[in-house]
């Protein structure tokens, strides 16, 4: 699906496949008008919900999940959600793995190869969202 229809048809499916195998609610949306990116970052993106949604699924105990891509002026980003049983951040990416936060440490290797960031809001009770941006100026 990637590199015939894109991110955006890939991720709708990443969502309905996800929800079909584990009965887990996934929503897909998209905001604003769909540019295609260059393969290498719509992968990059596309393997870092698949990590996402696999950690909600293994770690979260939650009862739905989220995906969102936002195409802007400025910026592309991707969402990755849950209302799960969240958890406490590390302070740094050094502290990833030996934290066994392995999913994150990938997410963050990631992101840093396409000049993304990464943003991660959890806390004990609160659910996750994963944030990636990466500036439109990077992507040409």
């Amino acid at each position: 699906y990637l590199d015939d229809l894109g991110l955006v048809a890939a991720l709708e499916m990443l969502a309905r496949e996800t929800q079909d195998a584990t009965a887990l609610p996934v929503s897909f949306q998209r905001v604003g008008s769909e540019r295609r990116l260059s393969a290498e970052i719509e992968l990059a993106l596309y393997r870092m919900a698949q990590e996402g949604l696999s950690n909600i699924i293994r770690h979260a105990e939650a009862s739905k999940a989220s995906l969102s891509l936002v195409f802007a002026n400025e910026h592309v980003s991707l969402t990755i959600s849950d209302d799960g049983i969240g958890f406490d951040v590390p302070e740094s990416p050094a502290e990833f793995a030996p934290g066994g936060h392995f999913g994150l440490l990938g997410l963050h290797e990631r992101a840093e190869l396409i000049a993304a960031t990464l943003n991660i809001r959890s806390a004990p009770g609160e659910g996750t969202d994963i944030l990636i941006t990466l500036p439109v100026n990077k992507n040409a």
